[in-house]
């Protein structure tokens, strides 16, 4: 997996930008690593649905909630 200096993947990029197209194909992608992918922490210890929660990017986690992410389903409140 993809991996920049700061450990952002590709998905905290796109969790982070509110890019739900790329979230959606990242998520389907993945198979057995989604709880792999959704758990890493960039260098600030964040997630990606963190740093979608921090944005406000309600489709986004509503996205991984459904999808799958384990973090997403403790922030549901958030996509009320």
């Amino acid at each position: 997996m993809a991996v920049t200096s700061s450990k952002m993947t590709p998905m905290h990029g796109a969790a982070e930008g509110g890019r739900l197209d790329i979230v959606k194909v990242l998520m389907e992608k993945v198979g057995d690593k989604k709880d792999e992918m959704c758990n890493m922490k960039d260098d600030d210890g964040k997630t990606p649905c963190d740093l979608a929660v921090a944005n406000k990017h309600k489709p986004v986690i509503k996205c991984l909630k459904e999808m799958g992410d384990p973090n997403a389903a403790s922030v549901a409140c958030c996509i009320s």
